[in-house]
């Protein structure tokens, strides 16, 4: 429990650390459903330069995790923008496009 604590701490403090000089750090479990899922977003979209649009994205999805449910997919695709707002955009409606290429993912 306490390595856990530390840990929290630690990604706290470094992640205060980099907004105070310009960075932005974003902290995710991989290994969680929706981690895998944004993990995947941002391969997909790293791959379409151009962009996809939702219900391709959304297809895209469940097609590379047919046993996650569709809702869960779906609530990722819903949220990427606000979660991670520097690394994908949707430049029109309904399309999705990757804007993070500095990003170490």
């Amino acid at each position: 429990m306490a390595q856990i604590e530390f840990l929290l701490n630690s990604a706290v403090r470094i992640t205060k650390l980099a907004a105070d000089i310009g960075i932005t750090i974003y902290l995710m479990n991989t290994s969680t459903i929706t981690g895998k899922i944004y993990l995947k977003i941002f391969d997909l979209l790293k791959a379409h330069p151009e962009g996809i649009q939702w219900t391709q994205l959304n297809k895209m999805l469940e097609e590379a995790y047919p046993d996650f449910h569709p809702k869960t997919i779906n609530g990722c695709v819903w949220k990427v923008t606000e979660k991670f707002p520097d690394l994908v955009i949707k430049a029109e409606k309904g399309l999705f496009k990757f804007v993070g290429e500095n990003f170490n993912i």
